[in-house]
């Protein structure tokens, strides 16, 4: 059943702005256009409400934490009602063609179109092509299409012992219905060549719902299996969505170090090691679902003379985490805008940073564009990323 459903809402994404179009310069009668609209509507409602009470029903019940997947519902119930639409033309076209043929054949049906008509049509055909074709590249081609970023970070308290030392980043795979085992498979084998010490996941691993759990954290584990020193986890929104502690339960059960506001010392053995913390995801502070980002408490607990890495899936915190001497803080969350143009511009006005490196006064804020999707199951112009750093001492 997932595989339909992926295919229909990926199909689905090339039908939202085109429907729409195609009603507008089609239905020019304001009656018809009315009765279409309104099916239109009544055939969203039907089908999306069953959908987003089995979707709340998944996640606990929790209205507000189902937002995010109820963007990916929406393109199913388009996706439905699209067809209908279609059918309703193919419908009106017989109609037409019946009509013609009942024409006495001494007598020439005589067609005019009219100028504004033509145009019309014209426009709505280049607009409808013209939307189709970056979402249909985004969603087969661009969305699948990961990029290997590596940045090489000086950090002057690491120890030389520890120079060339490599962490790979991962952040919001969103393990779900949209994206399926080949990418993973693809992504594994890529940081398998890689060869790193750590592997950091830096949030949203899953989607929503708890059924991805399983598959998510087994894919972890076997990625995490290929560094030196394992894998570390960190919780984003969608854990919480899920439930983190089903979630960071698991991800510890398969192995893997999950860290809820705690630190960790990384290669002690050479030269000290450096100092690797991760906090809660920012909106658990807010939605008062846990006690969101503490690395004071962490921090205590770690000697204060090493390096510091800051784990924490929203870069929003980079403000907050200035004041406790981290060297790096490693984010994602924002996809990179995930659809451009339109995508960075909004969220330009939200985050301190997008995509890549910044710096914040002392502190370098890199921020991952992620490797799946959430909402649309497409990317436009904003490939999915694996960093790997190559940490310098000195």
């Amino acid at each position: 059943m997932s595989d339909f459903v992926r295919v229909l809402a990926i199909a689905s994404a090339t039908a939202i702005f085109d429907t729409l179009v195609v009603l507008w310069a089609r239905f020019r009668f304001r009656l018809r256009r009315t009765v279409v609209l309104a099916l239109f509507g009544l055939i969203v409602v039907l089908v999306g409400v069953p959908l987003l009470v089995s979707r709340v029903a998944a996640t606990g019940g929790a209205w507000m934490e189902t937002f995010d997947a109820s963007v990916s519902l929406l393109h199913l119930f388009v996706a439905i009602a699209f067809g209908g639409i279609v059918l309703l033309e193919v419908a009106l076209w017989l109609r037409a063609r019946r009509r013609t043929t009942d024409v006495p054949a001494s007598s020439t049906p005589v067609v005019v179109l009219d100028r504004r008509e033509a145009l019309a049509k014209i426009g709505a055909g280049t607009i409808a092509l013209g939307s189709s074709l970056p979402i249909l590249w985004g969603t087969f081609k661009t969305r699948v299409d990961f990029e290997i970023v590596e940045v090489p970070i000086r950090l002057a308290r690491l120890p030389r012992a520890l120079d060339g030392f490599t962490l790979v980043q991962l952040s919001d795979v969103h393990v779900g219905p949209f994206l399926g085992e080949h990418p993973l498979r693809l992504a594994e084998e890529a940081i398998a060549r890689l060869r790193p010490d750590l592997v950091a996941m830096t949030g949203d691993l899953i989607e929503v719902q708890r059924i991805w759990v399983p598959s998510a954290v087994a894919w972890l584990r076997r990625v995490s299996n290929h560094a030196r020193f394992g894998g570390v986890a960190i919780a984003g929104n969608h854990e919480h969505y899920a439930g983190a502690d089903l979630v960071l339960g698991a991800i510890r059960s398969a192995g893997v170090d999950a860290l809820y506001n705690e630190g960790r010392v990384i290669a002690p053995n050479d030269g000290g090691g450096f100092a690797l913390v991760g906090v809660d995801d920012l909106s658990s502070e807010r939605h008062r679902r846990g006690p969101g980002p503490r690395p004071a408490a962490a921090l205590s607990r770690l000697p204060p003379d090493l390096a510091r890495i800051l784990l924490c899936h929203q870069p929003s915190y980079v403000s907050r985490a200035q004041i406790f001497g981290f060297d790096l803080m490693l984010s994602g969350h924002t996809h990179g805008g995930q659809i451009a143009p339109f995508g960075p511009l909004v969220l330009a006005q939200a985050y301190p940073s997008l995509a890549g490196l910044s710096q914040h006064d002392d502190l370098r804020l890199y921020v991952n564009r992620g490797f799946g999707t959430s909402g649309p199951p497409t990317r436009i112009a904003i490939r999915p990323e694996i960093t790997k750093f190559v940490l310098v001492a000195g």
